[in-house]
């Protein structure tokens, strides 16, 4: 793909919702982001589901706008190295998707992992997730 072309946003709002839909993710977190783009948060262990906060919005603004992504979810998770907010998004590499897929089937996914408590160590990488019951996701690795 042609670094100078993007995916239209709703390209990436298509897939972003399927990716939700696959997941099973709580049928309100889906609703809210297909209807008012309220991005949903799980807070670590706790199966309860939020939308972001101002804070939240403004860093995964941020976010989207350098990488030209689409944040769908946020999982919030306390570490021994800080306060980790893990993003998952739809990236601007359409070609990607397919591998992206792949490693959602296996229960992984790319995310941008904002550390809060320390930002200089924020990167890109591959976290693995589960399913709550309760329609969430929860970080296991």
């Amino acid at each position: 793909m042609n670094n100078d072309t993007k995916v239209p946003k709703g390209l990436k709002l298509q897939e972003a919702i399927q990716r939700m839909e696959y997941l099973d993710l709580h049928p309100d977190a889906i609703t809210c982001f297909k209807e008012e783009g309220r991005i949903p948060l799980s807070l670590g262990s706790d199966e309860e589901l939020y939308g972001v906060k101002k804070d939240n919005v403004e860093r995964i603004a941020a976010f989207e706008k350098k990488h030209n992504a689409l944040v769908y979810y946020v999982i919030f998770t306390p570490t021994t190295i800080g306060d980790m907010e893990s993003y998952l998004f739809v990236s601007d590499y359409q070609d990607e998707w397919g591998s992206d897929w792949d490693d959602i089937h296996e229960g992984y996914a790319l995310s941008w992992v904002n550390n809060l408590t320390y930002p200089e160590c924020s990167e890109f990488g591959t976290i693995s997730f589960e399913r709550t019951d309760a329609g969430t996701l929860r970080r296991v690795g």
